[in-house]
């Protein structure tokens, strides 16, 4: 995972837009609230950071739900600046970018929620909608999935009560791979059991 020593918010404002915004409204730390724009961001990460002499904060299990929204876990260790007392945070952040800046990050307690926000979002946003049967099996629907999520398919569907289990079972893998790198959401309506 990616990790990060830094008691200023600084380098990671280097990778944001100017109007980044960040919601911490779903933490019980003592960071809460929204900032909007990297001055307010700066202050109130400042604010927080004066606490501790020490912080490491860590990203891990890294899922790219969109081509602009990802969703990871994440750890924070921390040692009280006068005290010297060490704790560990765990939680969970989504971020969504513009172009290669990050925009927007939000902050959860658990990344079954952070998946679930990420996920409605990214159905929200989703402007082009691709439902297709298996056309066939895995080996034919390749070069059609392909080229549906080279035109900018947001989303695909895949219906096929025909096929076999074991080749819908296949198919399926071979749109959900296609799809993940694309960025794109998949989901198939038939059920193989």
């Amino acid at each position: 995972g990616e990790a990060s020593r830094a008691l200023s918010v600084d380098p990671f404002l280097a990778h944001a837009t100017p109007d980044i915004v960040a919601d911490w409204s779903g933490s019980i730390g003592p960071l809460r609230g929204t900032s909007e724009g990297a001055e307010e961001l700066r202050a109130a990460y400042s604010a927080f950071a004066e606490a501790f002499s020490e912080i490491d904060w860590r990203s891990f299990d890294h899922t790219w739900l969109t081509r602009d929204l990802v969703v990871f876990s994440t750890r924070l260790d921390v040692r009280g600046r006068d005290s010297g007392a060490a704790t560990t945070g765990r939680g969970a952040q989504a971020w969504s970018f513009s172009g290669d800046k990050v925009r927007m990050l939000k902050v959860f307690q658990a990344r079954g929620e952070a998946l679930a926000w990420a996920r409605r979002q990214a159905l929200e946003a989703a402007r082009l909608y691709f439902v297709t049967d298996g056309l066939g099996g895995a080996d034919a629907a390749r070069p059609v999935v392909e080229a549906a999520l080279d035109g900018g398919v947001d989303l695909i569907q895949l219906r096929d009560r025909d096929l076999e289990a074991s080749a819908l079972t296949e198919t399926a893998a071979m749109f959900r791979e296609a799809a993940s790198i694309a960025g794109a959401l998949f989901f198939v309506n038939d059920d193989p059991g």
